[in-house]
């Protein structure tokens, strides 16, 4: 993959590299990863574990351990047991979900699509399991289920599932804080912010 994308940006790499977007920036470092601990430094400690993602697959989720603070992305996954057990009583566990308005699910047009990632109804079933003390979930993938409407269908299929504890649908730019408690805040607002041509950012 990343002969290929090498490959790709030729171009750019032999002429538009200059002194301020070196070449070397672009340099790619893989680390090939097994299950286990994959980074433990500064008391961070992130284990990788598989997950399903069929055509997908080697695939990964991750868990990061930090001053007994702990969190969970599940990565891209179909209901996989491993991240119940490596999710039990996390502070917070992020989650794919996907789903489909009433004729697309009827349909079975994507239930390929469908089988690779988890539906509201696994999710619950992973949530009620793992018990953790706030779910959130992203990468949410909608077909025919828009906007705000199509967030509160995944939301209602994942509480009459069976999962009643802390749940938020994942926002760009929501932030987390995980201290004595969990607590989620909205994305704030963008008014008032610095261009990034102005004097006040530092480059």
């Amino acid at each position: 993959m990343v002969t290929g994308m090498r490959a790709m940006y030729a171009h750019d790499l032999e002429h538009r590299s200059n002194e301020l977007l070196k070449k070397e920036y672009l340099d790619i470092n893989v680390h090939e990863i097994e299950p286990g601990t994959v980074y433990y430094t500064g008391g961070v400690k992130v284990t990788a574990f598989t997950v399903e993602h069929r055509d997908g697959n080697p695939a990964y989720g991750y868990r990061v351990d930090h001053a007994g603070k702990s969190v969970l992305l599940s990565g891209d996954t179909t209901y996989h047991p491993n991240v119940v057990e490596h999710g039990r009583g996390v502070d917070l566990l992020v989650h794919n979900v996907i789903a489909f308005d009433e004729e697309l699910t009827r349909s079975g047009k994507l239930k390929a699509v469908e089988e690779k990632l988890t539906t509201p109804e696994q999710a619950a079933r992973v949530f009620s399991q793992a018990r953790p003390r706030v779910a959130v979930f992203s990468h949410i993938a909608k077909k025919g289920l828009h906007g705000k409407e199509g967030d509160d269908v995944i939301m209602d299929r994942t509480r009459k599932a069976g999962y009643g504890g802390p749940l938020h649908m994942g926002l760009d730019r929501m932030t987390v804080h995980i201290g004595d408690d969990v607590t989620v805040h909205p994305p704030a607002p963008t008014d008032g912010l610095p261009e990034l041509d102005s004097p006040e950012v530092k480059l």
